[in-house]
């Protein structure tokens, strides 16, 4: 091993990262949790309101990733171009 110092890739090391992982978890959970307690079968526009409540909140999950990974992708250039 060297001996430089090894960072921990699994800990956030800016805002926007610590931001990614929160919004990663909230959004899991919403989905996974939440699709056993609203496993009812009620229509909404024809669809069970699990499958209404697990894609929204699924879209949701993946437009926040994206944003926030884009960001993190900015960060890091900035960083390596300095």
């Amino acid at each position: 091993m060297s001996s430089n110092k090894i960072k921990n890739h699994l800990i956030p090391q800016t805002l926007y990262q610590a931001l990614y992982l929160v919004w990663f978890v909230i959004c899991f959970f919403a989905v996974w949790i939440g699709t056993l307690f609203v496993n009812y079968p009620l229509p909404i526009f024809g669809l069970p309101i699990v499958f209404v409540w697990a894609s929204s909140w699924g879209a949701l999950w993946l437009i926040g990733c994206i944003f926030l990974g884009l960001k993190i992708e900015k960060e890091r250039a900035a960083r390596k171009g300095s």
